[in-house]
């Protein structure tokens, strides 16, 4: 299982508690997100899916990392990062990792 998945923050806001008291809550944007990059023991020394988040417009996006993504066949992505997994092998690149790999209370 993928250890997180990729998110961005839209704002802040409150819920109240049955008591009514006032608690402070971020509000995330979570997922989905694209397995961009496998990575595996043979080859690069240890197991790892690389997620991307977030399409953007081609043309914000730097050469290199286009090149990269265009060698994976995968949209312009605005966040690129790593999570290490115990087995890559359960991963595809194009597929999507969504929230609903989480329960409640993890």
């Amino acid at each position: 299982m993928v250890a997180g998945i990729l998110g961005e923050k839209v704002g802040m806001t409150r819920i109240f508690a049955k008591n009514g008291e006032s608690i402070p809550v971020t509000v995330i944007l979570a997922g989905p997100c694209q397995v961009i990059q496998k990575k595996n023991l043979e080859k690069d020394g240890y197991n790892a899916v690389q997620l991307g988040f977030k399409e953007i417009k081609e043309k914000k996006v730097s050469k290199p990392i286009a090149n990269h993504l265009n060698k994976y066949k995968a949209k312009p992505i605005k966040y690129i990062r790593e999570f290490k997994v115990d087995d890559s092998s359960k991963y595809s690149s194009g597929s999507e990792v969504k929230v609903d790999i989480f329960k409640e209370g993890d």
